[in-house]
């Protein structure tokens, strides 16, 4: 494949991945102010804070999970990648009334900022893995805590290439950690959307029907299952408790 068209397309994926975070079903919507939104905010800040508090980076064995977890995660998203593809290939998008016409907008929308959102995601995590090697690779034994500011008077080059090499490591430490957020905040995203996407199909083929008698999940339980339940319940919440506590203290 020639640069120029990696190039290009890659920029494309990541035009359409960001553009179509903020839009709705509708097509529409505005790039917050601060070019992040709330959420992509948060995760820089933790971020840097995680990074602050880790001068040594990630350990090993936590590289190995992370590096795990993003190939099992990508391989799913290919999948469904191909999956809501060969569903939009057998959506039929003809509409008569202007309700069905609607809903189709909301599917052919929902389908393009399916595609593009997972496609995005699926860039983040190959970045954050060709960033862990690399990592890996040349920067994992840099301990950053070692290292303390001087002052001006005692500025020489080899201080400023070892500043540069240090900040080098903490913004790809903080590359990594807001990415691997992001990616995650965007894998809730996928899946709400595929919750949504059913739901949708669902509440149009719902049966009318009427059910004179509803019966709360409660009142199932207690029937089938008595006091054991509540009995769970208990023992959960006590559970958490404890765990917490273990963490704190």
């Amino acid at each position: 494949m020639k640069t120029n068209y990696l190039i290009y397309y890659v920029l494309k994926l990541i035009t359409k991945g960001q553009e179509w975070q903020y839009k709705n079903l509708n097509g529409k919507g505005d790039r917050p102010k601060l070019y992040f939104t709330q959420l992509q905010l948060i995760a820089l800040l933790i971020s840097i804070l995680f990074v602050y508090t880790k001068p040594k980076g990630l350990s090993n064995e936590m590289i190995n999970y992370v590096l795990s977890s993003l190939s099992i995660m990508t391989a799913l998203f290919l999948s469904l990648i191909i999956i809501i593809f060969d569903k939009f290939n057998n959506f039929n998008f003809k509409g008569e009334g202007d309700d069905e016409k609607i809903h189709k907008f909301h599917m052919w929308n929902f389908f393009y900022q399916f595609n593009a959102i997972t496609s995005y995601a699926i860039l983040i995590s190959t970045s954050v893995i060709i960033l862990l090697v690399f990592t890996l690779m040349f920067g994992k034994e840099i301990d950053v805590s070692q290292y303390t500011f001087v002052s001006y008077k005692l500025v020489t080059f080899e201080s400023i290439l070892l500043f540069l090499k240090l900040l080098f490591v903490y913004s790809i430490r903080i590359v990594i950690a807001y990415f691997l957020l992001d990616f995650f905040i965007l894998c809730i995203y996928a899946i709400s959307s595929i919750f949504q996407y059913v739901s949708n199909e669902f509440i149009k083929e719902r049966p009318n029907i009427k059910v004179n008698r509803e019966e709360s999940i409660n009142d199932t339980m207690q029937e089938e299952y008595g006091n054991l339940p509540k009995y769970l319940k208990i023992i959960f919440i006590i559970s958490f408790i404890l765990a917490m506590l273990y963490v704190l203290f």
